[in-house]
């Protein structure tokens, strides 16, 4: 039981030394206690007026560092981002459905040096998958798909620095295919699978 009064000690020293971000000032990038030249260093947690957690991460030298994490009011976790030296990094920001599917995933990003870059994927509130493609720099880079909510696919096409690139396809929820073309050349077909004059 001795060896439990130095760690029980620590923790309660970790929790009650925790800060509100809304408390600090922000000056440039780097956050500071009020009246204070020294950026602040420590653990950061923000909750709802009803007592639950909103945010938690920690400052060091006054700038975003490790995990961060958010939550919805009502709702498990949320979203979680990793700082390195203040630039999110090397952990794909993920987005968790806030109220009926408790944890189901909704969007996963990947980033490179606080910029999009890789695959992101989002999943509509059934489990299906809506969206994926790959970011490079930023910006929309290579094939990107879309579906509907039933798995049929909606819109398929390529990207190039952010902008269409090539053929593009878009299909009714039927199956059918509604347009296909390239950026000024379309052609049209209605639902039942007739093209359009």
């Amino acid at each position: 039981m001795k060896k439990l009064y130095p760690l029980l000690s620590v923790l309660f020293l970790i929790v009650s030394c925790s800060t509100e971000l809304d408390t600090l000032q922000k000056r440039g990038d780097t956050y500071y206690e009020i009246n204070s030249e020294e950026p602040f260093s420590g653990l950061i947690i923000n909750k709802y007026e009803s007592g639950q957690k909103h945010t938690k991460g920690y400052l060091t030298n006054g700038r975003e560092d490790g995990i961060w994490t958010w939550w919805y009011e009502g709702s498990p976790k949320n979203h979680i981002r990793l700082y390195l030296d203040n630039i999110l990094d090397n952990l794909p920001y993920l987005f968790y459905d806030s109220w009926e599917n408790y944890g189901q995933k909704r969007k996963v990003v990947d980033y490179l040096d606080g910029t999009k870059d890789g695959l992101s994927t989002e999943w509509y509130e059934n489990g299906q998958k809506k969206e994926e493609g790959t970011y490079k720099d930023g910006k929309e880079d290579g094939l990107w798909t879309g579906w509907y909510d039933n798995g049929q696919k909606e819109i398929e096409g390529t990207f190039k620095d952010g902008k269409p690139d090539g053929l593009s396809t878009l299909w009714y929820e039927n199956g059918q295919k509604r347009q296909e073309g390239t950026e000024n050349e379309w052609t049209y077909w209605n639902e039942d699978g007739s093209l359009k004059e």
